[in-house]
């Protein structure tokens, strides 16, 4: 591997990592668009179901190790910069591994995982090594601090990505709205794969040791948040409602671009959280939590009065397909959700995460995701689509709420056992 760069400012690294997160989730919106445009309703639910599939096999395949080799990245380019080669080269074995066993058990499951997208495994498998690879990479340029090529590369193959997509799909259809998927990634992995310079080292299973637990613990919370979220898909397929998980897809797509810039605003206030909990400084803590709350209530009021005005104008225009009410009950649903959504994306990303908390987000999203299976269980064969956002609804609503408690709850443990002062 070649040295590694020193720290950057940390603002110029919260611009480029910015600029890839806003690049990524603009990809994706742009991507989904591409394929509701061109597929019918129809073949658009079963891109949206397969997707949900491989999503779900990709976290099996993964299990955190991306996102573990990130943090362990940025620890050994501060102790033993030369071992970071030794991480990749483990990492990607690992993952190749469990990319191989998802891969084996989707070919020997077939049509009893993927419903009507049968056809379509040989495109999946691809994507299944590909993610998970490319998610590892994009942890090492993070864990070395790399954020200005990594926002480079990703948003240039982003936006390569949108007309292969719309070639593809016009052509060959669902297939080729699959098979974009697996080139999107394809391009990624070639063009992340060169900058991390020619020496590859040997495997080091002393490295992989140090990787797993806190990859595992990783794993388990990305399982906890597919049950919280994109489960619902897959409950609406095994009810026969293919076409309105097309509907579904759409509206997520854009409560997730909405909720964006509360995303990074949360990214950005991490690191001064950080140092606020280590000083004791709880009234500080307090004082950004207002602060937060009160911008997220304000964004995303101004967020939904303009979706309200310009949604049924962009979907007559680009989507007429989906001009049906049942997408804008949808829709409206789920802006309803948009100033909890700001406020947990904000709370998380702000607060719990750079102050340890972590395991407050992680059991919250386990019991949230457990009560919205049930619920959407049990509202699906009633109310249809609107019993599933109905449930969705519920249960971030409950579950952020909970958070909020669960973290005022611990600022109020430290004011009274403050961290003891720093000795001269």
């Amino acid at each position: 591997m070649g040295a590694v760069p020193g720290k950057g400012s940390v603002a110029r690294n919260a611009a480029w990592r910015a600029l890839q997160v806003g690049a990524r989730y603009g990809v994706t919106l742009l991507v989904t668009l591409i394929a509701a445009r061109l597929l019918d309703p129809g073949s658009f639910g079963v891109y949206g179901y397969l997707m949900a599939v491989v999503f779900l096999l990709a976290i099996v395949g993964d299990f955190g190790i991306s996102a573990a080799a990130s943090r362990s990245a940025a620890l050994l380019a501060a102790t033993s910069p030369s071992r970071i080669g030794s991480l990749v080269s483990s990492a990607s074995l690992a993952i190749a591994a469990l990319g191989a066993a998802v891969s084996a058990a989707l070919l020997l499951a077939g049509p009893r995982v993927v419903g009507k997208g049968t056809d379509m495994i040989p495109l999946l498998v691809p994507i299944l090594f590909l993610s998970p690879l490319s998610s590892l990479l994009d942890g090492i340029y993070r864990g070395t601090e790399r954020f200005r090529r990594l926002a480079i590369v990703s948003t240039a193959v982003g936006v390569l990505a949108l007309p292969a997509t719309w070639i593809l799909t016009r052509r060959y259809g669902l297939a080729g709205a699959v098979g974009s998927q697996a080139l999107f990634y394809a391009m990624l992995f070639a063009g992340l794969a060169p900058g991390l310079g020619s020496r590859a080292l040997a495997p080091s299973l002393r490295v992989l040791r140090e990787v797993v637990p806190f990859a595992a613990t990783l794993g388990l919370a990305n399982l906890a948040y597919f049950l919280y979220t994109r489960i619902d898909i897959l409950v609406l397929e095994r009810a026969g409602l293919v076409v309105d998980i097309g509907y579904y897809v759409l509206a997520t797509r854009a409560l997730d671009v909405l909720g964006l810039p509360f995303l990074i605003h949360g990214q950005a206030a991490g690191p001064r959280s950080t140092r606020l909990w280590e000083s004791g400084s709880v009234d500080e803590l307090r004082r950004g939590m207002r602060v937060g709350a009160a911008l997220a209530a304000a964004g995303s009021a101004l967020l939904c009065g303009a979706t309200v005005v310009l949604a049924p104008v962009l979907i007559r225009l680009l989507l007429p397909a989906y001009d049906v009410p049942l997408v804008y009950t949808c829709l409206w649903m789920l802006l309803a959700l948009l100033p909890v959504k700001a406020w947990g994306l904000f709370l998380t990303q702000g607060f719990l995460v750079p102050t340890g908390q972590g395991r407050i987000v992680l059991h919250s999203t386990w019991i949230g995701g457990l009560a919205n299976v049930a619920l959407d269980i049990a509202l699906v064969t009633r109310f249809g689509l609107v019993g599933v956002v109905a449930a969705t609804l519920a249960v971030h609503s409950v579950a952020i709420a909970a958070q909020t408690a669960l973290y005022l709850r611990s600022l109020a443990r430290a004011r009274r056992n403050p961290p003891p002062a720093p000795t001269a």
